[in-house]
């Protein structure tokens, strides 16, 4: 009977000490989360879409509610690896990290991220969902993901970098070549050159056939001028011919009319 009681005595005096510890830690759990909430960065709940669409890059939120027991435990090492994340200048290239305090609008973070439970890391890529979190929640295994996360994309972000120059590349190897300025200016100058002699030749060209048409019309206007004076002067002869003839006919009939009385009419 001493010994059951006894048994009981001291079962009851664990249990007394389990709860005073159990009481003791969580007060120092709570007392830690709420100190390194002082230091990490939050975002607000009208700000994540905002963040996730127009951020490039590798972007970590962790879902947690103040009066979540896990989310306690959680926080300080959150704070941890932004710590670490700052100190190594990830922050300053493809990364940014904060906390999404659900507690505040637990529908928010249920509904429209269907998140399931308290605390949650999604990572998301140039806006896009990869996954959450997979590994352990310790601050050096988080770490060594987020560089890992990290330097995939910028290594696929050197990738397209220099897939792009190489394309612009053998684009501009296809295009001619711009003049220089010295180039553009004797080019702009050569047609100017090249148009005097060109406009000399042609005026002589012009002049020559000017000159060949001013010949060709006098040669043929005084072949015109001779058969013209040709054919008057044999008209002449002709005319004159048949006049005289006319005459003399005339004459002789009148002198033979009148011969007896020593007149001799010429009658034209």
């Amino acid at each position: 009977m001493r010994f059951n009681l006894l048994v009981l005595l001291v079962a009851l005096i664990a249990a007394t000490c389990s709860l005073a510890l159990s009481t003791e830690e969580k007060e120092s759990r709570k007392s830690a989360a709420e100190a390194a909430d002082l230091e990490i960065d939050f975002i607000d709940h009208d700000k994540v879409n905002a963040t996730l669409h127009n951020g490039k890059g590798i972007t970590a939120l962790m879902f947690g509610a103040k009066w979540c027991a896990f989310t306690q435990r959680f926080t300080p090492k959150w704070l941890e690896v932004q710590k670490a994340v700052k100190a190594q200048g990830i922050d300053k290239g493809n990364f940014q990290m904060f906390k999404v305090e659900c507690s505040i609008d637990e529908p928010f973070c249920t509904v429209q991220y269907n998140i399931a439970g308290y605390p949650t890391v999604l990572f998301y890529r140039d806006g896009l969902l990869q996954g959450e979190y997979p590994d352990d929640d310790e601050p050096e295994v988080l770490l060594r993901y987020i560089k890992k996360q990290v330097s995939s994309y910028d290594a696929a972000v050197s990738s397209s970098a220099a897939a792009a120059a190489a394309r612009a590349t053998s684009t501009a190897a296809l295009l001619p070549s711009a003049p220089a300025p010295q180039q553009l200016e004797a080019v702009t100058d050569a047609p100017k050159s090249a148009a005097a002699p060109l406009a000399s030749a042609t005026q002589a060209q012009a002049s020559t056939a000017d000159k060949s048409f001013v010949a060709e019309n006098n040669n043929s206007g005084s072949a015109n001028t001779t058969q013209t004076s040709s054919g008057w002067s044999s008209f002449a002869v002709i005319g004159g011919v048949a006049v005289f003839a006319g005459v003399g006919f005339v004459g002789y009939r009148a002198l033979k009319r009148n011969g007896r009385n020593g007149r001799v009419a010429l009658l034209g």
